[in-house]
């Protein structure tokens, strides 16, 4: 099946990067080796897309990034998104809102900056983007907080809310929120993570867009992950890889089952079954 892949979506934290949230010299070498024989790769991931910049330039992509997701697609080339479908800005400025109310940790992430209601949050895991950022010479994100006046978002294309559940009950207790609105979806990233997004969204809606857009049919398709967001890779693709540290209901959706993100399995899978 590997002689046929002609594209492979990976996601990031848990799959391509390392627990020090670094990709290692192995992966690096892969993919550059994957250049080599024609075949594109890219990163599917929840973070927005001024969150993936620096390791884009790092591994030297060019193909069109999922992020959020799958609520856009970024053009690391041109810098710019060329399909998105973001939180509808009345639903988004009421969860905020209730948030505020009930002082949960949110962030509304775009392109143009990402802003939080709380200060030592979930803040910090994009502080150290930016840190990691700024080690290899490229721009910081705009991180702003958010206050009483939620004008600050009315400019902004919102391409998911992120709600960071750390008390007992916080998590459910957004959920029966989120169900309750029509207009809004939800997956989860990480145990206390709940990534609100509009209708429609998806991983796997995300790959489906940009196989379109390079008009690849499933069986060209191969795609990486780890947790329940990454589930609908899965099924969009001809060769669905999960890893080894992944939780088990995408190892049942997977056709193949890799070493850990700290073992290069990213890199040993498209090794062993594609190059």
């Amino acid at each position: 099946m590997g002689r046929v892949i002609k594209l492979i979506a990976c996601d990031m934290d848990g799959t391509l990067l390392n627990d020090e949230k670094r990709v290692s010299d192995r992966t690096r070498q892969v993919l550059r080796k994957l250049k080599e024989e024609n075949i594109a790769y890219t990163i599917c991931t929840g973070r927005v897309a001024t969150m993936v910049g620096t390791y884009a330039r790092d591994l030297e992509i060019t193909t069109p990034i999922i992020t959020s997701n799958g609520a856009a697609l970024w053009d690391p080339v041109e810098g710019k998104c060329i399909y998105e479908n973001p939180v509808p800005k009345k639903e988004a400025r009421e969860m905020v809102r209730y948030c505020q109310q009930h002082g949960i940790d949110c962030c509304v992430l775009a392109v143009e900056k990402s802003l939080f209601t709380l200060p030592d949050g979930r803040i910090n895991k994009f502080k150290l983007y930016n840190q990691i950022a700024g080690e290899a010479g490229d721009p910081p994100m705009i991180l702003e907080m958010l206050g009483d006046d939620l004008s600050p978002m009315d400019d902004l294309s919102i391409h998911k809310l992120l709600i960071n559940c750390v008390r007992p009950g916080e998590f459910e207790q957004i959920e029966d929120y989120v169900k309750a609105v029509p207009n809004l979806d939800y997956v989860t990233s990480e145990k206390s993570l709940i990534d609100v997004c509009a209708v429609g969204v998806s991983k796997g809606a995300g790959v489906a867009h940009l196989m379109e857009q390079l008009h690849l049919t499933k069986e060209e398709v191969c795609t990486f992950g780890d947790y329940y967001n990454d589930i609908s890779m899965m099924s969009v693709a001809g060769l669905p890889i999960a890893m080894e540290n992944g939780c088990e209901e995408i190892k049942l959706e997977a056709l193949y089952v890799t070493e850990n993100n700290n073992a290069d399995g990213v890199a040993k899978a498209i090794e062993q079954l594609i190059l």
